[in-house]
């Protein structure tokens, strides 16, 4: 079957190593192979219960109406979350400290693949949960990418032509998260791309944002926040 190519788990197996967050979502081979139907009957009867759901709608029903049919199709009890601000079905006391979460400084992770198209991941770890510094590191992740004009596709893909493809995105967990950049080279370009990102990192590290970067991200920022407002 041959080894997997996918950057994003090849960097997630790598930064967790010791830790499920480092796992394929998708399982291995081994541990498909082994699951057995009385442990799916287990999984489904234990985790796939009303008792465990949270359901959103979007309706013209009344609240009444809506409960009704949950209650009558769904069985229990039913209560609608005010302001949209439900108790939170969390994954509290399921992931270790984040003390617990090591990895080797400086990682590098290679992958052979005979393509002639090369894929570069760098991944960080940054802090997890509900804060004001998330909304901080999405910024960062905006100004670097937000739109062909922000700064690694405008530098690194339109000015220099480095780059098939690049782009940076957060994911935020309960006590971590992770903030990467991705891109597709050729092999003749790879040293070239590695040089103008690591020269992109320092200017964000030892630079202020342009004031123009501020307002372009905030105009963009809420404008994405009032699309999950208004779209189903």
């Amino acid at each position: 079957s041959g080894d997997s190519i996918d950057t994003e788990s090849l960097s997630m197996s790598t930064l967790f190593s010791n830790h499920p967050l480092g796992n394929p979502i998708i399982g291995n081979e081994d541990v498909v192979k082994k699951i057995s139907e009385k442990e799916l009957s287990e999984k489904r009867r234990n985790f796939y219960i009303p008792e465990r759901c949270i359901i959103t709608i979007n309706t013209s029903y009344s609240e009444i109406e809506t409960i009704k049919a949950l209650e009558t199709y769904f069985g229990n009890f039913w209560e609608h979350t005010k302001q949209s601000n439900p108790n939170r079905v969390t994954a509290e006391n399921t992931i270790p400290s984040l003390s617990k979460l090591r990895k080797p400084q400086n990682a590098l992770c290679l992958q052979n693949n005979p393509d002639n198209q090369f894929a570069v991941k760098m991944i960080f770890p940054t802090i997890g949960g509900l804060s004001r510094d998330i909304v901080l590191i999405t910024f960062l992740q905006r100004i670097l990418d937000d739109g062909i004009c922000t700064r690694l596709p405008a530098n690194i893909r339109e000015k220099h032509g480095l780059v098939y493809d690049i782009s940076c995105d957060t994911q935020f967990f309960n006590e971590i998260g992770t903030f990467s950049i991705d891109a597709t080279v050729s092999e003749d370009r790879l040293n070239e791309l590695l040089e103008k990102l690591a020269s992109e990192l320092k200017t964000v590290i030892s630079e202020y944002p342009l004031k123009e970067e501020i307002e372009h991200i905030k105009f963009r920022y809420c404008f994405d926040l009032k699309q999950i407002k208004e779209t189903p």
